[in-house]
């Protein structure tokens, strides 16, 4: 749901004249493999699920064995799959763990294998997922006030659906920011301004009235 959301207000902010670079952080899912391994299966041809791991570690990420060596040279010999076998996971079906006595076992007899999609990575605000949807505004032809005013606009035809919501930052959140510490460093100058006056009247009535 976010993605396509995401999707859909990178549309409407395309369409703002002046808007360039229209982007987002959504990082989709990726697919993945996952061996289920069956323990009992596994610990009756005498093995164990580390076994079962290393095999899988050495046949992708390969196992020094040796060094070669030709005059000055040093070259290590590594034991892995071919190159590729490693790029696609079919290999899985065929592959043959070895038993504790030497016998090969296949690796669909000790587990099972499944092919699904992963959560991407999840940015996360006050416990909240969140997609961020970036844009650059040409301020030689138009201000960002009246980009986002345009955005605004727009956004308001989008149908968000219940639990799903959106605010503008970035430039936005810092004059918001501003605002608010310019109010605040309003008030508290105020007070300071009528303490000092207290001190100065040694009242608290005639500051008030002045």
């Amino acid at each position: 749901m976010l993605s396509r959301l995401a999707a859909e207000i990178r549309k409407l902010v395309e369409r703002v004249p002046h808007v360039t670079d229209v982007r987002d952080d959504f990082q989709g899912g990726l697919p993945s493999v996952q061996v289920h391994i069956d323990r009992q299966k596994t610990a009756l041809f005498g093995l164990t699920t580390s076994a079962l791991g290393n095999a899988l570690k050495i046949a992708y990420n390969g196992l020094d064995v040796s060094t070669y060596y030709e005059g000055d040279e040093e070259y290590d010999i590594v034991i892995k799959l071919a190159k590729e076998d490693r790029q696609g996971a079919d290999i899985l079906h065929k592959l043959m763990i070895p038993g504790p006595s030497g016998e090969l076992v296949p690796l669909t007899t000790l587990a099972s294998i499944e092919y699904k999609g992963a959560m991407g990575d999840i940015v996360r605000k006050n416990h909240r997922r969140v997609v961020t949807v970036k844009a650059s505004v040409d301020e030689t032809k138009t201000t960002g006030t009246v980009a986002r005013m345009q955005v605004m606009e727009l956004l308001g035809q989008l149908k968000i659906p219940a639990g799903y919501s959106y605010e503008f930052t970035g430039e936005d959140q810092e004059q918001q920011d501003a605002q608010a510490f310019l109010s605040k460093a309003f008030v508290v100058a105020l007070l300071l301004i009528f303490l000092i006056l207290v001190t100065l009247f040694n009242s608290v009535i005639q500051p008030a009235i002045i």
